[in-house]
Parts: C-alpha cells; structure tokens; sequence
C-alpha cells in the first residue's frame, strides 16, 4: 500500500473519532476542533440519513464500528422519528438535525431515509434496534408515496431544488435512494409494499428520468416543464451505490461522459454546473460569489464509477487526483479551490473521508 494512503487511513480514523459525539450524533465535520478552518462555516449538525449511511458502511472497513452508537442517536434523539404528534413524520428523516436530536431543517429529502435502510441492510450484524428502524422507516416512505410521486414536496440532496405533487415532478437521486434502500431491506424483513413502492420508483427511472435530446439522465424529471437538464454529479449514484443502472448502460455511459465534459476540471468534479455554494462565509468582499469548489467526495465516486466501469486508468487518475492535492495535514476538504485561490471552506468533512475509503475499497487498496 503506498504510504499516503495508510497515513490517510490513519488520519481519517482520527476524524471519525472527533465527529462522533458522546451522545451517539455523527457531526459533519469535527467544528470544535482547533485545526478547523475558523473562516468556514459550523458544521457542528449531522445529515443523519445521507452522510450517516456513507459514513458508517465506510467506517466498517477500517474496523469503526459506531454504526450502534449512531442507530440509538436517531431512535432515541431525532426529533419527529419514533413518534410524532404530525403521523406522517414518523419513520422519516428530514434535512439536517442538531446534535441533540432538534430538526434544525424540516425540508424533507427522501434520500435521508432511503439511504439509511441502505446502509443498515449493508451491515453484517443485524440488531433488534436495526431492525426496528428499517421497519419504521420502510413504513414510513410507503406511507407517503402515491403511485407515481411522493405525497408531499421533496428537495435534492444538495438542498437547492424541490418536485412538488402539484407539478407530478420527481428527483432522480432521491428515487434511486428510496428504491435501493427498500429493495434491500425487503430482503431481510419481508414488506409487499415496500416491495412494489421500489418497483415503482425504479420503473419511474427506467422510463422518464433519461433525456434523448442530451444523452444523459436528468436529475428532476416529469411534470408540464419536461426535465431539468443541468448536469449533476449526484447521478453516479444511479450506479454506486444504488446499482438502478448498470455501469456499461450506454445511457450511464453517455451520462458520465456529459459529468466528466462538464462539471470536471484539473481540481476534480463539481456538484453540478454554475454551482456557487462555496462553504465559506458569504457576503464578503473577499468570498462574495467566487464560485464553487470541487468536490472530493465526487471526485472519488467517479473513480468507483469508472472502475465498475472496467475502465481501472481513469478509475486511478480521479482517485489520485485527489490525494495529490491533499495537503500535509491530511484532511480532506469538502471542496478544493483553482490554485492560488485564498478560500479554505470546510475541512475537513467527514463525508469525503468517507468517500476516500470506500473508493480506496473499490480500487484494491483496502482489503
């Protein structure tokens, strides 16, 4: 193994034990740290669904186990999640929650908990208190999924876009999370509904999310507007981990040439084009609207793409991409500026050090 990447390995055990709080919440990044940017946001919050899923299946392969830790943290703490005097909320994640359980965004993003049952079906142990939670949460899509569309407004993974019921629109992303974290988890706990709920939002995907005119699935399709067609790099999930399309589909293919034509550069791959979001405080003289940074995390999901793919060169180019931008204090950043650019942003994120880990599974380097 080449020594960066054991270094690095070591370096993110050390960032997963300062984002696991005591209480069993697994922060963004580790805020309170004193090698924490101070010009970058707080971070001091969890994603419990998205971050948390790609959080601990990649900590199992490094020996971490806080997978317990973090299932007792959204049972007994996320605010809305065992009970609820609004009964729809019950079994749903929502946007983003504070460390002691209190929903801090009450957007509601599918993908939450789509992306928890995946990750607790992917575990090797399979606890009571696991169980329960893909119980509730199963029960808890289904009950507001109509058929064709979720029942109420649903926003992206990056929190800027929303399908609404009105308009008969859907995320590509979200479906894909929903429909992976239900099929597996009817594997273990038998559920019919939950079983034709994602036989239903990946015949949505098969048949309205790719656009012919661009080559490429849309990240929202359907409704009276058509699709939305800006290139977004949260589609490679439709690949891993997902597995709704397969990775030699010329439909994937042609979607992943338009990512890497599009929204790639020498630093690595953007969320998606024209993206502004930037992680630093905004309004500034010196931060104001500079544009968006590359995303690590991306960056490594395109390797595991390529190297599903077959194709192992490019595979090792975007993996070391990264890793040859990383300084010596081996934090990996949410986002990586153009050279000489003064920002910092986040760092480092729990969630690309994630990404690192399960890309260097994917590549061999992590037995």
């Amino acid at each position: 193994m080449d020594q960066k990447i054991a270094n690095l390995i070591e370096k993110t055990k050390e960032v997963y034990n300062d984002c696991l709080l005591p209480n069993g919440c697994l922060i963004a990044a580790p805020t309170q740290m004193p090698y924490y940017p101070p010009q970058a946001k707080s971070y001091l919050y969890c994603w419990p669904g998205r971050d948390m899923g790609f959080n601990v299946t990649a900590a199992s392969h490094i020996k971490l186990d806080n997978l317990k830790q973090t299932l007792n943290w959204i049972w007994n703490r996320a605010e809305d999640y065992q009970t609820s005097l609004v009964k729809w909320k019950e079994g749903l994640l929502f946007s983003s929650y504070h460390p002691n359980g209190r929903i801090r965004e009450d957007s509601f993003q599918p993908d939450q908990t789509g992306t928890l049952l995946w990750a607790v079906c992917e575990q090797d142990n399979f606890s009571p208190l696991a169980e329960k939670i893909v119980k509730k949460s199963m029960n808890g899509l289904c009950a507001i999924w109509d058929n064709n569309q979720f029942k109420i407004p649903t926003e992206d993974p990056w929190e800027e876009r929303i399908a609404h019921p009105r308009f008969k629109n859907n995320l590509t992303y979200s479906l894909a999370a929903c429909a992976a974290g239900l099929k597996k988890a009817t594997k273990i706990i038998p559920n019919k509904k939950a079983e034709k709920t994602a036989k239903q939002m990946i015949s949505l995907i098969e048949k309205q999310a790719y656009d012919k005119e661009t080559g490429c699935f849309l990240r929202r399709f359907g409704g009276t507007v058509g699709g939305d067609k800006n290139i977004d790099a949260s589609l490679l999930a439709l690949v891993w981990p997902f597995e709704i399309i397969k990775a030699d589909d010329y439909r994937m293919v042609s979607t992943i040439k338009a990512i890497e034509t599009n929204i790639t550069d020498e630093t690595g791959v953007y969320r998606y084009q024209f993206d502004e979001y930037e992680g630093e405080i905004e309004n500034t003289d010196l931060h104001y609207k500079m544009g968006a940074g590359s995303w690590p995390l991306l960056t490594f999901w395109l390797s595991i793409v390529y190297n599903k793919m077959g194709n192992r060169k490019k595979a090792e180019k975007y993996f070391w991409l990264v890793l040859d931008q990383i300084g010596d204090d081996l934090l990996i950043p949410e986002q990586i500026f153009p050279k000489n650019d003064p920002r910092t942003g986040v760092k480092p994120l729990l969630w690309s050090h994630a990404m690192f880990i399960h890309a260097a599974v994917e590549l061999g380097y992590i037995k």
